[in-house]
């Protein structure tokens, strides 16, 4: 009987142990999981971080894109006018030479004039 007794304390005592153990096990994996659940959050908002300013980025090339499309187009408008600007220039710088040698041409047949009312 004693050594049914012992035994039965034994296993009383085994279980008791057991049921130490599976709840220390059970309380580590729960913070092991809290710490894992915790980890996962900060990752997500990490990724939504640079998601948001991978979208950020995004926007910014697209408005550089147009800004860049404007000023080519300036650009060209003002080549354009430059261009038309040197013609006028030297249409002008023609037409100063024409001017010029006109009144020369002025000039010398007022001289003309003037003889021919001495003469």
């Amino acid at each position: 009987r004693q050594d049914i007794q012992s035994k039965d304390e034994m296993i009383a005592k085994l279980r008791s142990e057991s049921d130490a153990m599976t709840q220390e096990l059970k309380s580590s994996a729960d913070v092991a999981s809290n710490q894992m659940s915790l980890e996962k959050d900060a990752m997500q908002q990490e990724l939504k971080h640079a998601e948001n300013l991978a979208e950020d980025f995004k926007t910014q090339l697209s408005q550089v894109s147009q800004e860049k499309i404007q000023l080519e187009s300036q650009l060209e408008t003002l080549t354009a006018e430059i261009s038309e600007l040197k013609t006028l220039q030297e249409s002008s710088k023609k037409d100063s030479e024409k001017l010029g040698k006109f009144q020369l041409e002025i000039s010398s047949k007022e001289r003309e004039i003037e003889q021919w009312q001495k003469d």
